[in-house]
């Protein structure tokens, strides 16, 4: 009787043992499955860091729409409540600028291509323009009142094609341009340097009519509490107002759709990949029309890359620009 119930036992441990083996089988061709699919995940660019969407515009309508980031909360609300921006177009000597092929300020520091943490401070990133027709050129005109006389760093960003810091205060400060090979990517600074009043600082992404890198940007460096200085885009994209998807808004964009509540709008692995959101915890994981669950989180649809368009997110909606003229 015994030797019975040792024979039953053991046949229950090699049954037990047979299933656990079948199921990690399984598990690992499901694996197999989705790594050859692909799963989604969150652009993660601006992981754990807060962010604050704000437009700026003139007095005729021109207007740019920025995000900024930062991993301090109160830097991020102390920068708002104490800086002002204004915004200018066509500046003549940014378009002089535009067509020197190197920086003719001299003014190297002697800390060059040092490459501390660029995460640190506050990064602002152009989204996207709506301007008149005939502006080729903005700039971002920002004079900060600190009193708090500790080193400030700040980064400005932008996917376009040119990208500029300039001098307009009289205190002197730190400045370098890069750029980004893509969103998980470490930025590639050039030389640090001194900028004195109405000198600039530059960065080109041109190739073939379009965008190079992933994004360009200049970084900046100051201790003073008055600072002044602008940062300007160039515009020449020359868009029409053909969408390859979506529908055009009032503000030549072409928009495509709104997240569902709960959720969260993003692009996945750049602005010319795919429109993603994340899953709901409750309910339909993805109740947007036409979207489904990749395993982990809700694809929506590609981003179109005819006419050099590219996809943007604005207040957790999706957004594509409208092909350059001529496609």
């Amino acid at each position: 009787m015994k030797k019975l119930k040792l024979l039953l036992i053991l046949l229950l441990g090699l049954f037990v043992t047979f299933q656990s083996c079948k199921k990690k089988e399984l598990k690992t061709e499901q694996e197999k499955i989705i790594e050859e699919v692909g799963i989604s995940e969150v652009n993660d660019e601006y992981a754990k860091q807060f962010k604050k969407e704000f437009t700026v515009s003139d007095e005729i309508g021109n207007t740019a729409f920025y995000v900024a980031y930062c991993k301090d909360e109160n830097e991020l609300n102390d920068f708002f409540k104490n800086t002002d921006f204004t915004l200018t177009t066509n500046d003549v000597d940014i378009e002089a600028v535009k067509n020197t092929q190197v920086s003719e300020n001299e003014n190297i520091d002697d800390k060059n291509n040092v490459q501390e943490d660029d995460e640190d401070g506050i990064t602002v990133e152009l989204i996207t323009t709506n301007l008149k027709a005939g502006v080729e050129c903005i700039s971002l005109n920002v004079k900060e009142n600190n009193n708090d006389k500790r080193i400030k760093k700040r980064k400005y960003t932008t996917s376009g094609i040119f990208i500029a810091v300039k001098n307009t205060g009289y205190s002197t400060f730190y400045a370098k341009s890069g750029f980004s090979d893509c969103w998980y990517c470490s930025w590639n600074w050039g030389a640090r340097k001194k900028l004195y009043y109405n000198q600039f600082e530059f960065e080109t992404n041109m190739y073939n009519g379009h965008a190079a890198w992933y994004k360009v940007g200049v970084h900046i460096e100051y201790d003073t509490n008055d600072d002044q200085y602008s940062v300007s885009y160039n515009d020449n994209d020359f868009r029409g107002t053909n969408c390859a998807i979506g529908t055009l808004d009032g503000a030549n964009h072409c928009y495509v759709g709104l997240a569902p509540s709960g959720t969260t709008a993003f692009m996945y692995p750049h602005n010319q990949g795919n429109f993603y959101y994340s899953p709901r915890s409750y309910g339909t994981k993805c109740p947007y029309p036409g979207s489904w669950y990749d395993g982990a989180n809700c694809y929506v649809c590609d981003i179109p890359t005819q006419g050099f368009t590219y996809g943007f997110i604005w207040s957790n909606r999706w957004y594509v620009q409208p092909k350059l003229l001529g496609y």
